[in-house]
């Protein structure tokens, strides 16, 4: 169980670092599915989201059928269909078989709230709602005939809360907190979420490369316009806490945390400087088993290093000469940051 709890920097998992890996999660849906309503790709662009999406549920369905035992405790149940948005969740039946479920504290619905200012927000969250969701929740409760979400409307609803009114149950009642989750549940929590990360991936580029070369260069600006984002936010919250940019402070707060399946040398680090050779990684290795996974996957290396580690600091430059997904061996990173290249105007950021 240690093994299975402590990363390589001797940090224990908790609950938290599930919530992180949800907000990562939560922003790469957003960019990658964007590219989807571009008017270029109307309307073949829409129907492709939606088929993503209707396979990423298929994938999610196949892997709660492996990992529940008895399809009746609506609690594991539940705990396994919402586990990608947060920790919470109650269910309870009203009349005439209907019942209410609502999921709290969401730090997936809070991302996107404070995406909503762009109008395809509400859009793309209302599918992954409906099409993810929805579908698991159909696919997975016995007789149970409908469930709808609430419309997301982020001026109308709570700021981490989403309802979901199902239809065709009875005696439908369940209660689920971080309190309910022992610690051996942490691993498997986390690992599950880290591979729905990967395959949420995987499907939505799929569909986008179909859609030719115009695709392609749409789905690597999204994983760029997705690095960057999260790097401009790193870098904001390493400035607020009084700490200075660098190769160090990237990495004691990096806003990803790290799956304890992932394996490194890290042949050295300090201010200017950072070497690695990454033998293993959960991502790759989710990808390796997918159609055409690595060369997917490829993209996603090519793209999301260089676009965030700037956006933190743009006087990183960064190498990477090979990568798992390419075939290789490891996957070799190398991080200078001279302190005389670094950018002086933080007023743009």
């Amino acid at each position: 169980m240690e093994d299975n709890l402590v990363d390589d920097y001797g940090h224990r998992l908790n609950t938290n670092d599930v919530d992180k890996m949800r907000v990562v999660f939560a922003k790469l849906y957003y960019y990658l599915s964007r590219p989807f309503l571009d008017s270029s790709f109307a309307p073949e662009g829409r129907s492709l989201l939606k088929e993503s999406l209707e396979e990423y549920a298929s994938m999610r369905s196949s892997i709660i059928k492996n990992t529940l035992d008895d399809s009746s405790n609506h609690s594991k149940l539940l705990k396994l269909i919402f586990e990608d948005l947060s920790n919470y969740f109650s269910a309870q039946t009203h009349s005439n078989n209907q019942a209410t479920i609502k999921v709290t504290k969401s730090p997936v619905i809070r991302t996107w709230v404070n995406l909503s200012s762009d109008p395809k927000a509400t859009t793309l969250v209302d599918s992954y709602l409906q099409e993810v969701q929805s579908t698991l929740l159909e696919n997975n409760i016995q007789d149970l005939s409908r469930a709808k979400p609430a419309v997301f409307r982020p001026s109308n609803m709570d700021f981490d809360e989403v309802t979901f009114e199902i239809q065709g149950v009875s005696g439908f009642s369940s209660k689920h907190r971080p309190e309910d989750i022992n610690e051996e549940d942490v691993p498997n929590l986390f690992r599950r979420t880290s591979d729905y990360w990967a395959y949420l991936y995987y499907f939505l580029a799929k569909k986008l490369l179909s859609l030719g070369q115009a695709g392609e260069a749409a789905l690597r600006r999204a994983i760029r316009e997705f690095g960057s984002h999260r790097g401009k936010e790193l870098r904001r919250k390493v400035l607020a806490s009084g700490q200075e940019t660098s190769i160090k402070s990237l990495f004691e707060n990096y806003d990803l945390p790290e799956d304890p399946r992932f394996e490194q040398d890290l042949i050295r680090q300090d201010e200017e400087v950072r070497v690695s050779k990454e033998t293993k990684c959960n991502f790759s290795e989710v990808w390796s088993e997918l159609d055409g996974g690595w060369e997917i996957g490829k993209i996603y290396c090519e793209e999301v290093h260089h676009a965030f580690y700037s956006a933190f600091e743009p006087a990183i430059q960064v190498n990477i000469t090979q990568t798992l997904t390419r075939g290789d061996d490891y996957c070799d990173f190398v991080l200078f940051m001279r302190k005389a290249n670094k950018f002086k105007d933080e007023k743009g950021w």
